[in-house]
């Protein structure tokens, strides 16, 4: 992202309930078809953050539910991209949370990844009230601006401690380090 790019830093900025319009529908204009750049992952995102808003606003809770779940991904994924990382499929979803929450020391990077996907569970499962499916959309919002912060930030430095540090890092990048290998740009995979 460059200081230029005034589409990225509406992103960042923009509360996913500034992108809806008086009667409640999402403005934030959808990228084109295989459009799958940084930006474009973060604004389907933000997409499906609206989304679920306004389907909460209409009383649909189990299309806000899936759209939760959405907007987690999308939002990994932006992250992952930005950091040159793997980040098709659930199981390379699961791998960047961890990352993130062993690398920033946060755990709630993981934690709101499982939030979400219990939320989502409601999709099929119809177990949750509306007040339920609220927390959950309210605290996704939180979730996908934390990952636009960690996004935008310079990744910290990351020592692979265990197997499973290393396992991981290999799924994302594609490249086996050794247990003890250090990075100071937590093993980004694109030059900052």
């Amino acid at each position: 992202m460059t200081s230029g790019d005034s589409r990225s830093v509406r992103i960042i900025i923009a509360s996913p309930a500034g992108n809806l319009n008086k009667r409640n529908q999402v403005t934030l204009p959808l990228p084109p078809p295989g459009a799958s750049d940084i930006e474009d992952y973060a604004t389907i995102s933000h997409r499906f953050v609206a989304h679920a808003k306004e389907e909460l606003s209409r009383g649909n809770r189990l299309q806000a539910s899936e759209k939760v779940w959405g907007a987690a991904n999308y939002a990994l994924k932006a992250v992952a991209a930005q950091r040159g990382w793997r980040h098709g499929g659930q199981r390379n979803v699961f791998a960047i949370a961890r990352q993130l929450a062993e690398e920033t020391g946060r755990p709630s990077f993981r934690d709101q990844l499982f939030l979400a996907r219990a939320i989502h569970y409601n999709f099929y499962d119809n177990d949750l009230d509306e007040e339920d499916v609220r927390d959950g959309v309210d605290a996704v919002e939180q979730y996908v601006a934390d990952l636009d912060e960690a996004r935008v930030s310079s990744p910290q430095p990351f020592t692979i401690k265990t197997l499973e540090d290393q396992n991981r890092l290999q799924r994302l990048t594609g490249t086996t380090f050794a247990i003890g290998a250090h990075s100071e740009n937590g093993f980004t995979q694109t030059p900052e």
